[in-house]
């Protein structure tokens, strides 16, 4: 039973997404920074380099985090719509 739940999940999953199960979920991925030729490199530049460097990776946690909420967001709406569906067929073969 576990086995075709779990396939009842990964089919509606892959057939929900084109239709916008995903829809509110906006990540932006963060861009690299310029990271400057260290031999060749002002010391300014390497302490604005540091500073680019720093604001991404906390910028790629953050995106990293939103793309776990939205994985999150879509495992949740497919439970919702797997569950409504059983709802529905058991009540329509109890009929």
């Amino acid at each position: 039973m576990a086995n075709m739940r779990t396939a009842t999940i990964i089919i509606v999953s892959l057939v929900a997404l084109p239709f916008g199960v995903h829809a509110s979920c906006y990540c932006s991925e963060p861009n690299k920074p310029s990271i400057p030729t260290g031999y060749y490199a002002e010391p300014y530049q390497m302490e604005s380099a540091k500073s680019e460097v720093e604001s991404f990776l906390q910028e790629t946690q953050d995106y990293k985090q939103c793309l776990v909420d939205c994985i999150e967001e879509a495992n949740s709406n497919t439970e919702e719509v797997i569950d409504e569906w059983n709802s529905a067929v058991q009540q329509f073969n109890n009929r």
